[in-house]
């Protein structure tokens, strides 16, 4: 039972490694604070698998394509890991070496997941996931953005891909390019040459590239235009 559960305090929510997807997907707090999660762990596998799955197992597995990953990045996560030598904690995005393999060492597991709780301020998000059908699903690709904004331009970004690297990972060359500019459809149309760059040099000329490379930018165009379409006339 100490491996099941979510506790808060005033700053933090801390889930336990075997808390389930599906109790995940139905507290409150993390609902109302951690959307982003949310949206990602209902496109888990299927309903049964959900029920069982663990969200300590969807992260040790490492797998490019883990759903819960990509949010967990975005707000900041970190993991706490135990031995018999004591704990330690790492960030989420110190944790997977790359696809399949993490710093865990031998004789540690994961206990805990950690989530800095938001500030109250004015968050959009966005999130898309592809896969090949809506349930027993393994992700192909998967982007999620989170935008604040200032004077009706971009103060903060946050663009995450899942699958389409070794490891989920940010964009930081697209982060920088979209801060400080209007979410106009000058701005969305502006990251598509960057990211055909970036995806090139990353997956060179591999078979799956020919239709990752157009899709992945799809959904980032699409994940933009969908914050811009959530802020309306603002």
């Amino acid at each position: 039972d100490e491996l099941k559960g979510i506790k808060y305090n005033s700053t933090t929510v801390h889930i336990a490694a075997c808390t389930s997807i599906t109790q995940i997907l139905n507290d409150d707090f993390i609902k109302d604070n951690f959307p982003l999660l949310i949206k990602a762990c209902s496109t888990i596998g299927s309903k049964q698998i959900r029920n069982r799955g663990t969200l300590g197992g969807n992260i040790v597995n490492a797998a490019p394509c883990a759903d819960s990953y990509p949010p967990l990045l975005m707000y900041n996560a970190s993991f706490k890991l135990a031995s018999t030598r004591g704990t330690r904690s790492i960030d989420a995005k110190n944790f997977i070496e790359r696809n399949y393999q993490t710093k865990i060492k031998h004789d540690e597991i994961l206990t805990e997941i950690i989530l800095p709780i938001p500030e109250k301020e004015n968050y959009y998000h966005s999130y898309f996931q592809l896969g090949r059908r809506n349930a027993l699903n393994i992700t192909r690709l998967s982007v999620g953005i989170r935008m604040t904004f200032d004077d009706n331009k971009i103060k903060t970004c946050d663009l995450i891909s899942g699958s389409l690297f070794s490891k989920p990972v940010n964009i930081p060359e697209i982060e920088e390019l979209l801060i400080g500019k209007l979410l106009n459809d000058e701005t969305i149309s502006s990251v598509e040459t960057p990211l055909q760059k970036i995806i090139d040099n990353a997956i060179g000329s591999r078979w799956s590239s020919v239709y990752k490379m157009p899709v992945f930018i799809n959904m980032v165009k699409d994940a933009l235009i969908d914050i811009k379409e959530q802020r309306g006339s603002k």
